[in-house]
């Protein structure tokens, strides 16, 4: 009867594994159904079985304390808003999810785990072709119908070709195609191969992965194309087979995807912002100041400087944000003749403002304070450390899975709101898959996989 029951509730976690990339392409309420009521069968899962061996005690300890000091700060030293309590009472759902998801789903069949690999790359097969055919086509629309608006003219070849600058795929006009491709892209690739049995196989892997690298570049996003470029170097660098020849792949693929990145012409002028940053005034970091992000950036540290230990509350830097000003100076030369010449000193006030800061430390802080980022950093380096320390063979899938989660945290990029429900659930479901890739190598050190 226990083996039934456990059969069972294994079908039910591969459901959900394979509903996890088709919940982030379809939206928010679909990912965020998918996690909690996930996190919610496993949470009454774990509370009957008492089964948390899985999880270090001082690691549940820890998760106790960070999940606890969210909700009392929120409820009594933040503004009460429903987005700010809400956000902290289910933020330790997000935990569980992780961790069950990774226990759970390594206890799965091989065949079945195999099946939600193809599925899995199929779809990441889907959005290749939907992005190049939305690229390609004279509307600028996907296989689904969906329209990206972002078209601007340029000259190939002295031939004058309207393209998109970015590209939305089947993500309903969200122009986030390449934020997917650079995280579960490379994570469709690494389980596909690790699983059936094709990881020793390293030029079709290293292929799989540069071609997925192209498709990051067609769909234009700056941050994306960083991340990506720092997956290779983690993913190379880190290899503990590293030697001359992988040190030679790795500046031979740098060198070839920066190569594309400068014939794109899309992505040629989206990164043409560097250059003109660093031509102001010839200070790349005042520079940097006056660019969108720039603004943000100094509205986070202006907000955390004045609540430094606690924050002003999950959520609130779009309402929080319009209480500070920026002010800039620029200097105007006057005048239409030579001895008329005047320079001129203008004071002026810029606003900051969006719906959140466009990084994700910066956002952390400035939120909910440097005391829960401490707690918060020191679980997540627990967790990794404590499962890292159980994985005794090195295999491509543990590695590269942590590889996209270093280049999810790479510090030097805009990202995507951590407190937000559709690109906060990548830290999670890396996070899980991460776990995974630990607990499903240890299970099998007896069988060659």
């Amino acid at each position: 009867m226990k083996l039934v029951l456990d059969k069972k509730f294994n079908n039910i976690i591969l459901i959900y594994l394979i509903a996890i990339p088709f919940a982030l392409i379809i939206g928010d309420f679909a990912i965020n159904l998918v996690i909690y009521s996930l996190s919610f069968l496993i949470t009454i899962t774990l509370f009957f079985k008492k089964d948390w061996s899985f999880i270090e005690n001082k690691t549940i300890f820890l998760f106790i304390i960070c999940w606890v000091y969210l909700v009392l700060i929120s409820l009594f030293i933040h503004d009460l808003s429903y987005k700010s309590i809400g956000k902290g009472t289910i933020f330790g759902f997000n935990l569980i999810f992780s961790f069950g998801l990774a226990y759970y789903a390594s206890k799965i069949d091989f065949n079945n785990l195999k099946f939600f690999s193809y599925i899995f790359l199929a779809l990441t097969i889907f959005i290749y072709i939907d992005l190049l055919y939305q690229f390609l086509s004279p509307e600028h629309k996907d296989l689904l119908g969906y329209p990206v608006t972002t078209i601007k003219e340029y000259t190939i070849f002295n031939q004058k070709f309207k393209l998109p600058l970015r590209l939305s795929g089947p993500f309903e006009g969200e122009l986030v195609p390449g934020f997917y491709l650079s995280s579960m892209g490379f994570l469709s690739i690494l389980l596909f191969f690790h699983l059936n049995n094709l990881s020793k196989k390293n030029l079709f892997l290293i292929t799989f992965l540069i071609i997925n690298f192209l498709f990051v570049i067609l769909t234009g996003e700056r941050s994306s194309i960083i991340m990506s470029i720092f997956f290779f170097i983690y993913f190379l660098i880190f290899d503990n087979k590293l030697n001359k020849k992988k040190i030679f792949q790795l500046f031979f693929i740098i060198a070839l995807l920066i190569g594309f990145v400068s014939l794109m012409p899309t992505t040629k002028e989206r990164f043409a912002d560097i250059k003109r940053w660093s031509s102001w005034n010839g200070n790349i970091y005042e520079s940097f100041k006056k660019t969108d992000w720039g603004k943000h950036y100094t509205v986070a540290i202006m907000m955390i400087k004045d609540k430094p230990l606690f924050g002003h509350g999950i959520r609130s830097f779009r309402n929080v944000c319009k209480d500070y000003e920026l002010h800039r100076t620029k200097f105007e030369q006057t005048g239409d003749h030579p001895l008329d010449f005047m320079i001129s000193r203008l004071d002026y006030i810029v606003s900051g403002c969006t719906t959140h800061p466009h990084h994700y430390i910066l956002e952390i802080i400035s939120e909910t304070g440097i005391i829960f980022f401490i707690i918060f950093s020191c679980l997540v380096f627990r967790i990794l450390k404590n499962f890292s320390k159980k994985n005794n063979n090195f295999n491509y899938l543990s590695h590269g899975t942590f590889s996209i989660f270093l280049s999810y945290l790479f510090p030097i990029r805009p990202t995507g709101a951590f407190f937000s429900s559709w690109y906060g659930s990548f830290f999670w479901i890396l996070l899980a898959f991460v776990i995974f890739s630990y607990l499903i190598n240890n299970r099998n050190n007896e069988k060659n996989i």
